[in-house]
């Protein structure tokens, strides 16, 4: 439950500066990708815009959390 805290107060943080990744490239606009989680992170924006300003949205961030962290199931 800790590590679930933390990650909201992270993301509420830090979105600010954020930029949200998307798992496909849209049409349009100048798009990039960087490998962020193992997987392509498309974003508006300059190539080789750092990692740290990198996140996925909430539901792809929760599949990160460790399972060991999760609720015994019912």
């Amino acid at each position: 439950m800790k590590l679930v805290t933390t990650v909201m107060l992270l993301a509420l943080m830090t979105s600010a500066t954020a930029i949200e990744c998307l798992t496909s490239k849209p049409a349009g606009e100048w798009w990039s990708y960087r490998i962020v989680d193992g997987r392509h992170c498309w974003y508006a924006g300059k190539p080789r815009t750092s990692k740290a300003k990198l996140h996925w949205a909430w539901p792809a961030s929760t599949a990160a959390v460790d399972p060991a962290d999760a609720p015994p199931p019912p």
